[in-house]
């Protein structure tokens, strides 16, 4: 499933070969999109959250409590957990059928979201920030300004990441502004460049040979990365 501008949603059912147009409930920019117990849910521009039990055949709006644009969800422990603007943090443990706001250690915008096998919840903006739902907020990844320095934790550095998932050990963050896709050891903080130049562009290739412009959204299957890559209208397979 991939979703972006204008409410634009597409699937793909044999493994990303070919895709089509779902109809959307929504014209507002879809900025994430996940699945659990056969539920897709992609959270969006306005605080708009849509939502799919039909394999992504159609899809119906949910009533939001936010109005703040919201840019990514994720689903783990049978939670559906979306962020965005002004901090937002809302959980649904109903198949995202309904929804509630989560008191938020933080005023600015999250951009990302993923799940780790400790249970913890783990987000941010300019860094990855784990989040602990209940206790305090640390610092797992980033100076806290711009680059693209791979690293340990607080010696490696970001540029506007976006979209975030993970595979329940590290993170796969789509680092935007760098054009790159990014990896963090969820243990340890290591960050290291799975896939770009760090240029902007659109070849295929392996690793770092391969480009992309301005990547945003990012999910896995458990086995591949999927890739929204934004300003090259494609969605990209990492395997």
């Amino acid at each position: 499933m991939g979703v972006g501008y204008t409410g634009r949603i597409v699937r793909s059912t044999d493994n990303g070969e070919t895709w089509d147009n779902a109809t959307s409930p929504t014209v507002n920019i879809i900025y994430g999109v996940a699945f659990g117990n056969n539920t897709f849910l992609a959270a969006a521009a306005g605080g708009n959250i849509v939502r799919s039990t039909d394999n992504g055949s159609s899809f119906e709006n949910v009533t939001s409590p936010t109005g703040e644009r919201l840019y990514e969800v994720t689903f783990g422990y049978n939670t559906f957990v979306a962020v965005g603007g002004d901090g937002n943090i809302l959980r649904s443990t109903d198949n995202g059928i309904t929804w509630d706001n989560v008191t938020s250690p933080t005023s600015k915008n999250l951009y990302g979201i993923g799940t780790s096998t400790s249970y913890n919840l783990l987000g941010g903006s300019i860094q990855g920030t784990e989040l602990s739902l209940s206790t305090a907020v640390t610092t797992l990844a980033g100076t806290g300004s711009s680059g693209s320095a791979d690293g340990t934790g607080t010696s490696a550095s970001f540029s506007y990441p976006e979209g975030i998932t993970t595979d329940g050990t590290n993170l796969y963050v789509a680092d935007t502004y760098n054009h790159l896709i990014r990896k963090i050891v969820i243990s340890t903080g290591a960050v290291t460049t799975v896939a770009g130049t760090g240029s902007s562009g659109s070849a295929n290739g392996t690793g770092t040979s391969a480009s992309f412009n301005s990547p945003i959204g990012i999910t896995t299957d458990g086995t591949n990365l999927y890739v929204s890559d934004t300003y090259n209208h494609l969605i990209r397979k990492i395997e």
